[in-house]
């Protein structure tokens, strides 16, 4: 009776709880006044016409607190007040009919008995026998673990990719030379749309009139922009950084290549979501013999027995474990940055060998850094750079940010600009201080009637076979030098290499649509295996599907829309904060710092997950074992057989949740370390400078490994 009234007490705590957070999330709804999911899933939701996520929740929050108490009013008949068992038979019938409604598709359908069989015969059996208390302790437990279950599934809800959430709702298009404001959706092939600067182009098309220049980064993974005019070709979801064009509408809306390869991506989804988690599986297996164990059994040693046996079966209590064990690590996972949206990955991480990284935006950061400056006839670097700043002083694409940080860093005082003239897309033309300064490409100097010295001509070449750019800088009239623009390497990235290959990965490789020359140089210099370069979007996925052909398995890192087909095709795929829409749509886990310092860490995540549940697992089936060698050899009753396996449950519990409590246990000691330490007026002072000069350290560091790069 005692175990009867704590397992009571604490189903009714649980109920209580699970109501209260109901109400809550309802009052915080009705506050807020939106749905707490992403415009994607609503809209597929509403065409598909199924149950919000919101409804699935309330649903099973109603059936857990409708259990929990159904299980406190039988053990209080039992105790208490016997009429009270005949109130809680309702409770448990509306609870309960999933288990029986399982039992009987599986038995009228598939024409095999499934865990919920077993459950159904043991919940029968025990009404029978007057057991009322036990009969509603696994119907609690089916309760606890369809919620439980519910949250670590991913049944492809976020498997909408929403690729038009980066589109305008409307544009600007041009008719008969007046420029109208039209709805999106309505635009049709042949429309010529204008786009000016910081916008995002709507449509794949062609330029008919401006020039500008365009980061295509979001769909190509390439960071450096390109420049583009009359006649070149253009992408949606790509963005204008400056210039002013009309494009004539070749494809919109889903016929563009970002919402084409979101099509792919919505094709490939489903393979995935019909894997089941593996605690249910190996529980599952063990319904047959359980069943012809509890059908011999029953005339031998009668119905106490034959319960007992079946009752062990320990499908709930292990997929109970498993779930909180996921959950317990995607809170250890969040505290490290890192989102893990399925718990499969678990597992499939610890089987992954080869890590493959795509270049742009993943070893290397978006904005580039100033590797060199050349000058011509002796002019002076200093007032070269001081004069490039201050034209790029109102500039904000990544080259004028990186033209900046070098002044910043070099401690070079820039000038105010005097008179500004932009030609839109090529370069720009100011004043400052009396001087007449430009600052461009190529294209622009050729535009401008400025001719390159040989020098710098030369240094092009050397810069083009490196995959680095020239930014020319002409004064007066004369070009005077020009700034070398190279790829910046993540600090981080040469460490996380090594310590991929320390925990037994076997093989590291890089993807990039860039030329073969810098792609060798970044993976030499970070001691990466083997590369793959001039690789077209549509290519990456062939490359994922060939090393896995050749017995290898993936994890690929990307950021970008042209990743998104390879992300989905990796066994484990992995994208970073900040990447494009689609990137981390697909990725199975997100780097939430929009580093890959915690990269290292996820593998020890999921391994030390699987290392857990093992002994999470094993606490449970010492028990079961021992109430089938129990009930076969002992005629262990129904009392001591529930107790046994509700004690080796409370120890798997306690077990997959140890981890947890160890990190919160660090994270309060740390948290009194730093208060002791920050307590000390000059420590904090040796602190701050130790902090500053790091910092200056790591930019001159990572200066060097671009530029050795």
């Amino acid at each position: 009776m005692l175990t009867e009234l704590i397992l009571a007490g604490g189903a009714a705590y649980a109920g209580v709880k699970s109501y209260a957070k109901q109400s809550k999330k309802k009052r915080l709804a009705k506050f807020l006044g939106t749905p707490p999911f992403s415009l994607s899933e609503e809209i597929k939701a509403t065409a598909l016409q199924a149950p919000t996520r919101d409804e699935i929740d309330k649903t099973l929050n109603r059936e857990l607190a409708i259990a929990s108490f159904s299980l406190g009013l039988s053990a209080m008949g039992a105790w208490l007040y016997p009429p009270l068992i005949w109130c809680s038979f309702l409770g448990l019938f509306l609870v309960g009919r999933h288990v029986y409604s399982s039992a009987y598709t599986s038995l009228a359908k598939d024409h095999r008995a499934n865990g919920d069989t077993v459950i159904s015969i043991v919940i029968t059996m025990f009404l029978l026998q007057g057991y009322y208390v036990l009969s509603a302790i696994p119907i609690f437990y089916l309760a606890l673990n369809r919620k439980l279950v519910s949250k670590v599934k991913d049944e492809s809800r976020h498997n909408f990719v929403d690729v038009f959430k980066q589109m305008p709702r409307s544009v600007w298009v041009s008719i008969d030379g007046v420029e109208v404001e039209t709805a999106f959706d309505t635009l049709q092939q042949g429309d010529i749309v204008v786009v000016g600067t910081g916008a995002t182009i709507p449509v794949d098309g062609t330029i008919t009139a401006g020039v500008a220049t365009i980061d295509q980064q979001i769909l190509t993974g390439e960071a450096q922009p390109v420049e583009k005019g009359v006649g070149d070709p253009v992408s949606a979801a790509t963005l204008v950084l400056s210039g002013r064009l009309s494009i004539r509408v070749d494809r919109a809306g889903e016929e563009t290549t970002a919402a084409h390869i979101g099509s792919i991506l919505n094709q490939t989804v489903d393979y995935k979501t019909k894997i089941q988690l593996w605690a249910e599986a190996i529980a599952e297996r063990t319904v047959a013999p359980t069943l012809l164990c509890g059908g011999l059994v029953l005339p031998v040693l009668g119905s106490q027995a034959a319960a007992s046996l079946l009752f062990a079966v320990p499908r709930h209590r292990t997929t109970v474990i498993a779930s909180i064990g996921i959950l317990n690590l995607f809170k250890l996972a969040s505290r490290k940055g890192l989102l893990i949206k399925d718990g499969r990955t678990l597992d499939l991480l610890n089987e992954v060998d080869t890590v493959v990284f795509d270049k742009t935006g993943t070893l290397t950061e978006t904005q580039p850094h100033i590797s060199r400056i050349h000058t011509c006839n002796g002019y002076p670097e200093y007032d070269l750079l001081r004069y490039a700043a201050a034209a790029e002083t109102n500039q904000s694409h990544p080259i004028a940010h990186a033209i900046r940080q070098e002044a910043t860093e070099r401690r070079v005082d820039v000038p105010a600009v005097d008179e500004a003239v932009y030609l839109l897309g090529y370069g720009l033309n100011v004043t400052v201080e009396d001087q007449c300064v430009q600052v461009g490409s190529a294209r622009y100097l050729e535009m401008e009637n400025l001719d390159i010295p040989l020098p710098l001509l030369e240094a092009q070449k050397v810069s083009d076979a490196r995959g680095h750019s020239l930014v020319y800088v002409a004064i007066n009239g004369n070009v005077q030098g020009a700034l070398e623009l190279a790829p910046t390497i993540r600090p981080e990235a040469q460490a996380i290499i090594k310590r991929l290959r320390q925990m037994g990965i076997q093989s590291t490789y890089i993807i990039s649509g860039d030329h073969k020359a810098p792609t060798q140089a970044l993976a030499e210099a970070l001691g990466i295996d083997a590369y793959f370069a001039e690789v077209l979007p549509d290519q990456k996925a062939d490359l994922i599907d060939a090393l896995q052909r050749e017995g290898k398995s993936v994890c690929y890192i990307g950021d970008g829309i042209n990743d998104g087909i390879a992300l989905k095709k990796a066994k484990v795929s992995v994208s970073l904060r900040g990447a494009s829409s689609v990137a981390m749509d697909t990725a199975q886990v997100v780097l939430m710092d929009g580093s890959l310092r915690h990269l290292g860490d996820l593998f020890d995540l999921a391994r030390s997950y699987q290392t857990n549940m093992k002994t999470s697992l094993m606490l449970i089936w010492i028990p079961t074992l021992l109430s089938i060698g129990g009930a076969l050899f002992f005629q262990l009753g129904f009392f001591l057989s529930v107790t046994l396996q509700n004690l080796g449950l409370l120890a798997g519990v306690a077990h997959s949740t140890w981890p947890l409590m160890q990190a919160h246990h660090r994270s309060n000691r740390f948290s009194k370390s730093d208060r002791g330490r920050k307590r000390g007026r000059h420590g904090v002072s040796f602190l701050t400078k130790n902090a500053l000069r790091g910092t200056n350290q790591e930019r001159r560091s990572r200066r060097r490994s671009g530029h050795s790069a």
